[in-house]
Parts: structure tokens; sequence; C-alpha cells
């Protein structure tokens, strides 16, 4: 029962020491455009995530950011980390950036 426990007990502590917590979150991503759209949640800009389009405004950009300055051509394909916001608004999907970079 002992050299069980102690199995046990190495396999574990050989699981958590393997874990990174510092290894990067930054994914590649594509900003498509803007949210032109006419309603109470729309606007900002459109990216798309591993096929799926996220909404975020101007206002979820990490201060400095400065290429998306209203001259640019779409697509623009960046490296991003983000976070996602609560469903706000009957489920449309908003995030707040923290961490963006023209590719």
């Amino acid at each position: 029962m002992k050299t069980i426990a102690i199995l046990v007990f190495t396999f574990l502590a050989l699981s958590f020491s393997s874990c990174d917590d510092g290894a990067s979150t930054v994914i590649t991503g594509q900003i498509v455009g803007k949210d032109t759209a006419a309603c109470t949640c729309c606007g900002g800009y459109l990216v798309l995530i591993d096929n799926f389009t996220y909404r975020f405004f101007e206002a979820d950009l990490p201060a400095g950011t400065t290429f998306l300055d209203g001259t640019n051509t779409y697509p623009i394909n960046v490296e991003i980390e983000f976070e996602n916001q609560s469903n706000l608004c009957n489920g449309i999907d908003r995030i707040s950036i923290t961490e963006i970079t023209e590719k």
C-alpha cells in the first residue's frame, strides 16, 4: 500500500511540474472589416479566429495600437491575444484584446 501511495504521489508531482503557465496564448487571426450593421449592439471591428467571427470596439484595443487608422485595406493578418467578454447583447461574441500585432 505504501508503494502505491509513493507511485501516485510521484506521478502527480511529475504531472504538475510539467505545466507551463507562461505558455504563449497569442494566436493568428484576421481582421476582416468593420461591423457596419445598424443595431444597438453592433459596430466596431470583425476579427476571424479559428473560423469564428468575434467583434471588438476600438476601446477594446491595447493603448498604443496604431495600425487601425482608417486607411486600412482588409483583411489584416494579426497575431492576437484576447479575453472573451461576457455574452453581451443576446450572445453576440465580443472580445477585449490584450495584445495585437500586425503580421
